[in-house]
């Protein structure tokens, strides 16, 4: 179990996000007393505010007594910093992105925490994302976005998928609710849990890298991904066991595969090149483990390798549609095969 340190690591990093909130400070408010005039005037406007709620909601005992607000109207509130401070700062990255980009989360919180929001990192982010669901921010001009080369997505992708699954099973493991990737990336805890299996797996990425590879799979349950995961997949052409495997067997081409124990489906992804992702997974544990044993137990039976070329005519996106039916129907331990983001 490795929630001690990459919990400990989150918390020890708060030094680190005030320092780079303090960076930005600087950069919004060169002058102190600019600052100090921001500050002044935000004061300004919650007491105005606080004195027409006053007028709005008198007490029926003293006039020390003042009525709670609702908690629709607290969570207004709220909505309205966060999109605020999001659109102040805004430079093109959409809602999803600013939480994922560590630089931009940083600079979101510390624009949110400037105009008096006192709530957790991961509600701030939650509410970003809310907001947009909601359609606050229709109509903006958003540029490009940042994507990741097919090739990048090929490297790290089936990693932010184990590792994200990892996260999953860890929570579930200490008797917490399942985190969905938005939460998992909202979160500051569950995000260093996350960003320390997905290196352990595939190291030598940017962390802005493995997180949107993460967000990826939020759309994997997309209608017209069930449509063409329903073509029906070739029989394997190789069955062997993951840790004598020769990689001269296996197909130096795009295709699918499979990791079984027993009668466990463990894992089951596409590549652009097998005999590539093959010799990663051999590389862990000398091809006895699937992830490393110190993120968690691996499976008791020994591990096999099952693999097909991608056949003639099939695009990627039939090859990961048809991985994604093969997850859901096999209940596989190390993958996402949920709809939900």
């Amino acid at each position: 179990m490795t929630t001690n340190t990459a919990t400990g690591r989150a918390r020890g990093g708060d030094a680190t996000n005030m320092s780079a909130g303090a960076e930005a400070t600087k950069r919004w408010f060169p002058e102190e007393s600019e600052f100090d005039s921001f500050v002044d005037g935000i004061m300004e406007r919650a007491a105005t505010i606080r004195e027409a709620k006053k007028q709005q909601h008198p007490s029926l005992f003293t006039g020390a007594q003042t009525p709670s607000l609702h908690p629709r109207m607290s969570d207004r509130d709220m909505r309205g910093i966060v999109s605020q401070a999001f659109l102040a700062m805004f430079n093109g990255l959409p809602e999803d992105h600013v939480v994922i980009e560590p630089t931009a989360n940083c600079e979101f919180i510390s624009r949110c925490r400037l105009l008096g929001a006192e709530e957790p990192e991961s509600l701030l982010n939650r509410t970003l994302l809310n907001v947009r669901k909601a359609g606050w921010h229709t109509g903006i001009d958003r540029g490009q976005t940042t994507q990741l080369p097919r090739p990048v997505v090929d490297r790290i992708g089936y990693a932010a998928e184990m590792a994200a699954r990892l996260v999953q099973l860890q929570s579930e493991d200490v008797g917490l609710d399942t985190p969905t990737v938005d939460r998992m990336m909202c979160d500051p805890d569950l995000r260093a849990l996350f960003d320390d299996f997905v290196q352990s797996l595939a190291p030598g990425f940017a962390e802005y890298q493995y997180r949107l590879a993460a967000f990826a799979f939020r759309k994997s349950g997309r209608a017209s991904t069930l449509r063409l995961g329903a073509t029906q997949l070739p029989d394997w052409e190789l069955r062997a066991p993951l840790r004598s495997v020769d990689l001269d067997d296996v197909p130096e081409s795009p295709g699918l595969y499979s990791v079984v124990s027993g009668a466990r489906t463990v894992f089951v992804s596409t590549s652009l090149n097998l005999r590539e992702r093959v010799a990663t997974h051999l590389g862990v544990a000398e091809g006895r483990a699937i992830v490393p044993p110190l993120l968690r137990d691996p499976p008791r039976k020994p591990l096999e390798l099952y693999c097909v070329r991608q056949p003639d005519g099939w695009r990627p996106r039939r090859a990961e549609a048809v991985a994604f039916r093969l997850k859901a129907e096999q209940r596989s331990q190390l993958n996402l095969y949920s709809t939900a983001g």
